[in-house]
This record gives C-alpha cells, structure tokens and sequence, in this order.
C-alpha cells in the first residue's frame, strides 16, 4: 500500500479558501458567508463528533474487512503527514494568520486533509456506503476554494455547513 498520488497532486493545486462565502455549483449543503459564523461551527462539537464518526466508520471497516491492507495504516499516515507539512500547511498556516483564524482552525484542516488522504488512498477497497464523506465531500469542498466546517443534524443523515 502506498499513498495515492493523484489526490497528493490534486491538493497541492487548491486554491485553498479562495472562495469562501460563494456557493459551489451543485452541490447541496447549507452556506454561511463569513469567517465568524465558520468559526462558530468547526469549533462546536458536534462537527469533531461528526468528522469522528466518518473517520472511524473507514477505520472499522478497513479493520474488520481488510486486515493486511489495513496493517499499512500507521505507516501511511506518516507519509501523508509528512507530505501535507511539507507541501500544504505552509500555505493554510499562512492563510490562517492573514485572516485572523482561531487556532483550533488549523487542526480542524490537519485532521480533514490527512482523513482524505487515508479515505482516497484505501478508495478501491471501501464500498461507496462508507466511502464519500472525505473523499468526496470535504475534498469536493476544499477543492472548490471553500471550508467545511459543520454539520447540521446527526453524521449521515444531516447537512454539511459551508463557507
């Protein structure tokens, strides 16, 4: 197992948070249209017990059904981490302190950017009922310039929160 390049290439394009406030086209989600109301929403805990829920489902799965594919977890996430420090925080650790963010913000990222990793990495062996939150959703989302940041209702049957 080894990381999938092709979502390391696509996250190194983003236009990360380019553009925050604007509706992505087609895609269904409720829009909040500045930085204050994000923050109220990837602070809350109901967006960590959400992003929780969606890593562990994977986790569980990958762990019950796929043992020897699963067993190259840790030594993946050691890459993506290396990888995502090196190639894409400079630029979200800069966007943060030019816009003022709370902190907790850049942790929100790490954790969302490293699970797309993970999630796109071990895509082909997880069935589209699992597969998706991260993979394509959040990855969806931060591609179009935009921030995730909440989730309205209880993980997976609410609405994604976007700016």
């Amino acid at each position: 197992m080894k990381l999938d390049e092709e979502i390391c290439y696509r996250l190194s394009y983003i236009n990360w948070f380019g553009n925050c406030g604007n509706p992505i086209k087609d895609f269904d989600c409720i829009y909040i249209y500045s930085w204050n109301e994000a923050t109220k929403y990837f602070t809350d805990s109901n967006w960590e017990e959400t992003t929780l829920y969606a890593h562990n489902e994977l986790t569980q799965f990958l762990h019950d059904k796929y043992q020897i594919e699963y067993s190259y977890w840790n030594k993946l996430v050691i890459e993506a981490k290396i990888f995502l420090e090196t190639r894409i925080f400079p630029k979200i650790y800069d966007y943060k302190e030019t816009h003022s963010i709370n902190n907790l913000f850049i942790e929100c990222v790490k954790w969302d950017l490293l699970s797309i990793v993970m999630e796109y990495s071990y895509q082909k062996k997880v069935p589209k009922g699992i597969r998706g939150f991260y993979s394509k959703d959040l990855l969806n989302i931060y591609t179009s310039g935009n921030f995730p940041c909440g989730y309205q209702g209880k993980w997976p049957t609410g609405s994604l929160i976007v700016y």
